[in-house]
């Protein structure tokens, strides 16, 4: 790893996070063809200069959840004063993306990982970097700069209302879900 790397966000993703894949090994993120349309996606808004929003109806276990639980860490580990939200309809949900966050940040190599000065059940806040990653049902009181959305059709639509408010105008906003053909998201 040389000292460019570091600051290379695609390489950063690619080498630095490990996952646990479906046949229960570890081993580092590696982008399938999905995951790579994902990270397009950012990268052009980016480019732009401009916030991502991004609503994605997806499939189930094509890793959609994963990849933006991995990009917000990092985004989170990199940008100084960066607060980070993942929401979910149900805790079970949020216990599951939580878990990809823990394991991708717990396996980064020691040379590289910030330290967390919160490490909780519910959040990570890191130490030099004044930014946070947090879990929950909902966001209340708290600006802030990234916010995943899973199973957004499943949320309650008044809460993702009022979790929308407390986006910046330049907040990164994905919104993931299963056809439920049902609430906010038909």
């Amino acid at each position: 790893m040389s000292g460019s790397d570091i600051h290379d966000r695609w390489w950063r993703l690619s080498n630095l996070y490990v996952i646990r894949d479906k046949d229960r090994n570890l081993r580092k993120l590696v982008l399938n063809p999905a995951q790579t349309l994902m990270a397009k996606v950012a990268s052009d808004s980016l480019s732009f200069g401009s916030p991502i929003r991004h609503m994605d109806l997806k499939a189930r276990q094509i890793g959609d959840t994963t990849f933006w639980a991995a990009y917000f860490l990092d985004d989170t580990l990199f940008t100084p004063n960066t607060v980070t939200f993942i929401i979910a309809q149900k805790q079970e949900t949020l216990g599951l993306v939580w878990d990809i966050v823990r394991l991708a940040y717990e396996k980064m190599p020691d040379a590289v990982r910030p330290k967390a000065r919160e490490d909780s059940v519910r959040a990570l806040s890191f130490d030099g970097f004044n930014s946070t990653i947090k879990v929950s049902l909902k966001v209340e009181g708290s600006t802030l700069h990234n916010l995943l959305v899973s199973e957004y059709a499943l949320c309650d639509p008044d809460e993702i209302e009022k979790t929308l408010a407390a986006a910046s105008k330049s907040a990164n906003i994905v919104l993931e879900t299963v056809a439920n053909g049902y609430n906010h998201a038909r």
